[in-house]
């Protein structure tokens, strides 16, 4: 048995990464994000666990200028100068 658990353990440098050293960021650079990199960020955070398996969360990538206006009035005051990003990321839950 701990053969087991010690084969599955997490290496201290993802721990770090992950839980350790991770920072909230609360600012965005007005700089594109390739499209590559977010068909690439959407494919890893689809596996992640879900809630009896049943995929919950639907994501939206917000790119062009009116697409993000009409998101507007659902910001709090305080992320609404926080708009920088060339792309926005709205996660939501529901069912299909």
């Amino acid at each position: 048995m701990m053969e087991r658990i010690e084969k599955m353990r997490v290496s201290d440098d993802a721990l770090d990464l992950v839980f350790r050293k991770a920072r909230t960021y609360n600012a965005w650079l007005p700089k594109p994000v390739p499209e590559e990199l977010l068909r690439q960020l959407y494919d890893t955070l689809k596996w992640g666990p879900t809630s009896a398996n049943n995929s919950p969360a639907r994501f939206v990538f917000i790119r062009s200028a009116a697409a993000k206006e009409r998101l507007r009035p659902s910001l709090a005051p305080g992320n609404v100068q926080k708009r920088g990003a060339d792309s926005h990321r709205c996660m939501s839950y529901g069912s299909a």
